[in-house]
């Protein structure tokens, strides 16, 4: 696991904060973690879920760390895509968070900056392609990674079912932007923010997961791109 410590090695908010020669956070009562992929890509991995073992190419899945299209165009994101064949496709991207104390229990609120060109109040097939495709931010003890369940590829942790949040996941939006449908499309920030709060345990090493992505209704190709994710800790 790659150790990821918060901007300015270790930030003082509420309380005391307290690092080591290694300047990694140890005491920590409020501290904010910003990942801006603007200005890298903090080892982030992408991860698909909620599809068939083996269709990859069917559902168009793709993913990378790269430059944003149109008026974004000189942004850095992670940019996800994929084709909801099986009106259930969950599209994300996890990133480990380590320095804390181990097995110690935390509050987490999350919020994403999301950049979409998808319109609001289309009609889509199973669903409309902008205000059926949800975002999704999740914090776990646990490593998100897949596992089989009859041929079907899904998640190891509960961040709820497209509108339902979950455990370990909470619903903040969706991916629809301010543009009404009908008009020319075009690419616009969108930041969300969890309104609830995620208990969740560090583990013996004192680390945790933390995950942005999608869980879509719609049956159809999307395309959206994470710029920035920020994490506050509290213990």
């Amino acid at each position: 696991m790659k150790k990821i410590t918060p901007v300015l090695a270790c930030i003082m908010s509420i309380g005391i904060t307290a690092c080591n020669d290694d300047n990694d956070v140890q005491i920590t009562p409020d501290t904010e973690f910003v990942f801006d992929f603007n200005t890298e890509n903090f080892s982030a991995a992408a991860i698909f879920s909620d599809y068939p073992e083996g269709e990859e190419t069917f559902y168009e899945l793709d993913s990378g760390y790269e430059n944003l299209p149109s008026t974004f165009s000189d942004i850095k994101g992670w940019r996800l895509v994929g084709n909801n064949h099986s009106d259930d496709l969950f599209m994300g991207i996890t990133l480990p968070i380590d320095g804390l104390f181990a097995t110690t229990l935390y509050q987490a609120t999350l919020t994403v900056d999301i950049v979409s060109n998808i319109s609001k109040n289309c009609v889509g097939i199973g669903g409309a392609p902008g205000e059926s495709v949800y975002v999704n931010l999740a914090a776990s003890k646990d490593e998100p990674i897949n596992t089989l369940d009859n041929n079907m590829y899904r998640l190891n942790i509960d961040i709820g079912n497209q509108s339902q949040s979950g455990t370990e996941g909470v619903v903040v939006g969706n991916i629809a932007n301010s543009v009404e449908c009908g008009l020319d499309p075009i690419y616009e920030k969108k930041t969300l923010t969890m309104t609830d709060i995620i208990d969740v345990m560090s583990d013996n090493e004192g680390g945790l997961w933390i995950t942005a992505g999608f869980d879509s209704g719609f049956e159809g190709k999307t395309e959206v791109f994470i710029t920035k994710i920020t994490a506050t800790i509290v213990e």
